[in-house]
């Protein structure tokens, strides 16, 4: 029974396997909606709106509310609209590395992926202190969202 429960792969390796042709392209560009809650705003929620364009080379555009980052695979170029200003920057090797393990299938592969109560599968990333839930439509195995 133990061994049948390691073949069987759960939703997040049968998306990477559906996936793989998109992974594996030289550009990728995904936009996405990130909601903060905070107990301690008065405000209510924020919803920032991003997007990242990843190219080889550890070249990459990543834009998120009013900043946008660009990088040439050597300097990152940090533009805020609210100030109207560039800052050139060497690049945060840690923050590089993750954002571009994500475009390899091997890595994706080798994320510790758990099963939850609520349907959700916790996936290991950005070190122990994070949860990370993608929920996947059990009918298509659509991707429905990551928290």
């Amino acid at each position: 029974l133990l061994l049948i429960t390691f073949l069987i792969a759960n939703p997040f390796d049968k998306w990477i396997d559906q996936n793989k042709n998109v992974i594996k392209e030289k550009i990728k560009s995904v936009s996405f909606q990130i909601k903060i809650k905070s107990d301690l705003d008065s405000k209510g929620n924020d919803i920032l709106n991003g997007k990242i364009v990843m190219g080889e080379k550890k070249k990459f555009r990543f834009e998120m509310g009013t900043r946008t980052v660009v990088s040439d695979g050597t300097l990152w170029k940090s533009f805020d609209k609210r100030t109207n200003q560039i800052f050139i920057q060497e690049p945060d090797k840690k923050l590089e590395k993750v954002l571009f393990s994500w475009v390899k299938v091997n890595k994706l592969k080798a994320l510790s992926v758990k099963d939850k109560p609520d349907g959700s599968y916790k996936i290991q990333v950005f070190g122990n202190n994070n949860d990370v839930r993608t929920y996947f439509n059990s009918a298509t195995n659509i991707l429905d969202s990551i928290l």
